[in-house]
């Protein structure tokens, strides 16, 4: 540590000695003699042989000096650019529907073709060609094979709630049967022919079918109401009436199913699309069937006898 402090003490005693003869020629008044300018670079080389003279009489070796930095490297070559992207593939066409197995005819012809196909399955139905499913799938399969609608359009049209309630509409109309139900209300009727006189009984006959037909099935409805009606003529009731009258205001009650929804297949086509509900069908039907009612009556129990069976 002494050896290290005696150059710096050394140093401190010279710039205090050149501070004092400053001062003293201040006090003289002699003007200092102007040193010409070195350059920086002899001023920068006296300091560093000034400090390793004084670090050699110290006994400090100088340190060595540093090496030379490395040349820096070569700046790397630009990144080649990234190739385009290339643009997203176009969406696929959505598939397109399945082709017609005929020659598909024009709009004009597709409406000829759709109106004779409905012509044609009443037609051969009054006839007795075929029944009435049989034609209509022969229409439908014929409507599809020349381009009228599609296979998919075809699907999309059955309505399986309708044909759900239809399927247990069946199952309703047997509980009536083997309940006992029917044949009470039946027996009900027969009673009250004796009371209320012809016109009115076809009246009430005209009802009880309809009111029964809005329940179950129009086929079911006159098998149930058929028995009774057939009963009470064999026990010698309907005196003055004829069978054919009774069973026409029978037939025309059972396809005067107004009431509800579910009476009918055509009143549950038009349930859904045309937004009704049941309390629809009975405000507007339940006028409408009084109304037919009465037109029936008085229609079939003034039909001349010649025209009866």
């Amino acid at each position: 540590q002494q050896q290290a402090a005696a150059p710096a003490a050394a140093l401190w005693e010279a710039q205090a000695a050149a501070a004092g003869r400053g001062a003293g020629a201040a006090e003289r008044g002699d003007s200092p003699k102007p040193t010409p300018a070195k350059p920086a670079s002899s001023s920068l080389t006296a300091e560093a042989d000034s400090s390793a003279s004084a670090l050699s009489a110290a006994g400090i070796a100088p340190a060595p000096p540093s090496p030379p930095a490395p040349p820096s490297p070569p700046p790397a070559p630009p990144s080649p650019p990234a190739p385009p992207t290339p643009p997203p593939p176009p969406p696929s066409p959505p598939p397109s529907p399945s082709p017609p197995l005929l020659p598909q005819p024009g709009v004009r012809g597709k409406q000829l073709v759709a109106g004779g196909s409905l012509v044609a399955v009443l037609a051969l139905s009054l006839c007795g060609a075929g029944t009435l499913l049989h034609l209509s799938l022969a229409a439908a399969f014929l409507l599809v094979g020349v381009g009228c609608l599609t296979v998919e359009q075809a699907f999309r049209a059955i309505q399986h709630r309708v044909l759900l309630t239809i399927a247990a509409s069946f199952g309703l109309g047997a509980a009536l049967d083997r309940s006992g139900l029917s044949a009470m209300l039946g027996a009900l009727l027969a009673e009250l022919e004796p009371l209320l006189g012809p016109l009115p009984f076809l009246g009430a006959v005209f009802l009880f079918t309809s009111a029964l037909s809005c329940l179950v099935s129009n086929a079911a409805c006159v098998v149930l109401v058929y028995g009774v009606l057939k009963d009470l003529h064999d026990g010698g009731g309907l005196a003055a009436l004829r069978p054919a009258q009774v069973m026409l205001a029978m037939m025309m009650g059972a396809s005067a199913s107004f009431a509800t929804p579910i009476g009918y297949q055509t009143n549950l086509m038009v349930l859904q699309p045309g937004g009704y509900s049941f309390a629809d069908f009975a405000r507007l039907g339940v006028p409408l069937t009084l109304s037919t009612a009465l037109c029936a009556a008085a229609s079939i129990y003034s039909l001349p006898a010649s025209w009866l069976p």
